[in-house]
């Protein structure tokens, strides 16, 4: 056997220990999740950001050091594995690999120790306490955790879950006289390697980049990504519609298109918190077309979301930093982040819920009518429970000699949006008591 043909097999061999050295980095960086300790550590109720100094220097090694070892470590990646050149057939480097997944894996080791100490051993803020605490509130330390275990034992395992695949089809293919198949296949992992290695990236920028935001700015984030999910779903319902009357026409049924002009939505509508339901025509017999209905009627619920969550943005104080991030805890921090989060969550649901049902070309079953029926109830409670905490944690922080007006701006457009509601609400739940069902239900039901 020549030379050439043994440092082949050598370098193949090497490459078989690299993957198992990825095998048990896998399986090793599951981390971060609360531990017994963490549980019984007390809250301190009485910490100023004067006993924080521990926790600062651990930010500051996070931030300045360990994060950005990781960002460098992850692309270094590529670079071993030969996987920059998206034309050429890489040629993985098993030494440079093994050494660039040596220093990852120290890294991100020095990293989960920092951060159990950092958020989950004591000194603890008290949630309800710590509104002097400034960017060592229990909710920063909370966050920073979950952050940091979605990057270690999500992203980065992506990462090293696809260079281990990628290395298992170099070692067991001769890719020099691979098939096309195999070639096709290489190639998807780079492309996915390269994918999950950017993702890395951006999230330890991103996480960096939320730590120094200050708390106001924190929820703004929250209320914005709820602004885009109804864009989101404001653009899907028309395809919903487009998607079943397409069904019907292919089953031999007739088309009810909606006019695409109703779905408009303009600034004037929102200034005024006015809803326009879209021009239907007459109470529809068939089961299909009263579902179309409904579906219709969500976008009331969708743009009266989107309509709050905007007002609430407009009452978010406008003060010097130094004075936002000393006047919420973290209890309100939390809440006000998630007061619009299981209301676009639930209104998802809700969508998806009818989706089933337009699947079908039959009458719908009871049970999916009532789930429907459910999912609307349950709208009208979000929305309760989202105007209480805007109510509780929002208002107060209106009690200058200007913002009178927006406290009674909020009391007179919270009253309009439940009178709304209510009336999206009875018209949906009309639409679902008309819908036929399955007759052998129908005859149980009465039964």
């Amino acid at each position: 056997m020549s030379n050439s043909v043994w440092e082949e097999v050598e370098r193949l061999q090497k490459l078989m220990s690299v993957a198992r050295t990825l095998d048990g980095m896998i399986e090793k960086h599951d981390v971060l999740e609360e531990d017994t300790a963490s549980l019984t550590q007390e809250k301190d109720p009485n910490l100023t950001v004067d006993d924080m100094g521990e926790k600062a220097e651990i930010w500051r090694k996070l931030e300045s050091e360990l994060l950005p070892s990781i960002k460098e470590q992850s692309t270094a990646l590529l670079t071993s594995l030969n996987l920059q050149d998206l034309v050429k057939h890489p040629i993985p480097d098993p030494e440079s690999t093994r050494e660039t997944l040596s220093n990852l894996d120290q890294t991100i080791e020095n990293t989960v120790s920092v951060t159990v100490l950092f958020s989950l051993r004591s000194p603890l803020p008290d949630a309800k306490h710590d509104h002097r605490m400034k960017k060592f509130k229990a909710f920063r330390l909370s966050q920073l955790r979950q952050e940091l275990r979605a990057l270690i034992s999500a992203r980065i395992r992506f990462v090293l879950e696809s260079t281990r695949e990628m290395l298992h089809l170099y070692t067991v293919s001769d890719m020099v006289t691979a098939t096309s198949a195999t070639w096709q296949k290489a190639s998807q992992l780079r492309q996915h390697i390269q994918m999950c290695i950017a993702d890395v990236s951006k999230s330890v920028h991103n996480t960096i980049e939320w730590y120094q935001k200050s708390d106001w700015a924190t929820i703004q984030d929250e209320w914005l990504m709820g602004v885009t999910s109804c864009n989101d779903l404001l653009e899907e319902i028309p395809d919903i519609i487009n998607r079943a009357n397409r069904r019907a026409i292919t089953n031999g049924g007739s088309d009810s298109t909606p006019n695409l002009a109703n779905f408009t939505i303009n600034s004037a509508e929102e200034a005024n918190l006015t809803v326009d339901n879209p021009d239907t025509p007459n109470r529809r017999d068939s089961s299909r077309e009263l579902m179309l209905d409904v579906t219709r009627s969500t976008i009331s619920f969708v743009k009266l979301t989107r309509i709050c969550i905007k007002k609430a943005l407009e009452m978010i104080p406008k003060k010097p930093v130094s004075e936002l991030d000393t006047e919420l805890n973290s209890e309100a921090i939390v809440r006000l982040q998630d007061a619009f989060g299981s209301f676009t969550g639930s209104l998802t649901m809700h969508l998806r819920h009818q989706q089933l049902a337009h699947r079908r070309d039959e009458p719908i079953s009871i049970a999916t009518r009532d789930h429907i029926c459910t999912s609307v109830i349950e709208l009208r409670e979000d929305l309760r429970s989202c105007l209480s905490d805007l109510e509780s944690y929002l208002v107060p922080f209106q009690r200058g000699v200007d913002d009178a007006s927006q406290i009674n701006d909020f009391s007179s457009w919270s009253l309009t949006m439940k009178r709304l509601w209510e009336q999206a609400t009875a018209r949906s739940l009309d639409l679902l008591s008309s819908l036929e069902i399955e007759p052998e239900q129908q005859l149980e039901q009465e039964d």
